[in-house]
């Protein structure tokens, strides 16, 4: 998609090389992101990025302590909200929903109902898709 912004945390592995290379070639704008998990929040919500790629799970993790990564125009009414997606490079054989959990990104909470003991979920804020790359060509 055109006008497409993708922060890049890159994690110097030949996965995220692989990946990075692949946006390249795309022609999709990169955004790279470095510095505290404060800083890189601060960069992908002022360069309006709306589509995250890390290496890893960890990366991912780690960079929606706190506050998490916002993006500037990504809610339905054009306001702030969670980005639109993230793509990891190297998922380490977990699933894209084993990452997304691990991450806590997925804005689903699970407990067991005490009066039944059945066990219900929902869903609290955003949930962000997450891929993993190199689970695509499986």
């Amino acid at each position: 998609p055109q006008g497409l912004k993708i922060g890049v945390i890159d994690d110097g592995t030949s996965a995220m090389t692989t990946a990075i290379e692949g946006v390249k070639i795309s022609g999709l704008k990169m955004v790279k992101l470095d510095g505290t998990v404060e800083e890189i929040q601060e960069t992908f919500l002022k360069t309006e990025c709306s589509v995250l790629l890390v290496g890893s799970a960890e990366d991912l993790k780690s960079v929606m302590e706190g506050r998490g990564l916002v993006c500037a125009q990504c809610s339905l009414q054009g306001g702030e909200s969670a980005p639109k997606w993230v793509l990891v490079a190297d998922s380490k054989g977990a699933s894209n929903s084993q990452i997304g959990t691990y991450a806590n990104v997925l804005g689903r909470i699970c407990e067991t109902r005490l009066d039944t003991g059945q066990k219900v979920c929902y869903q609290v804020g955003s949930a962000i898709p997450v891929y993993a790359l190199d689970g695509i060509s499986k």
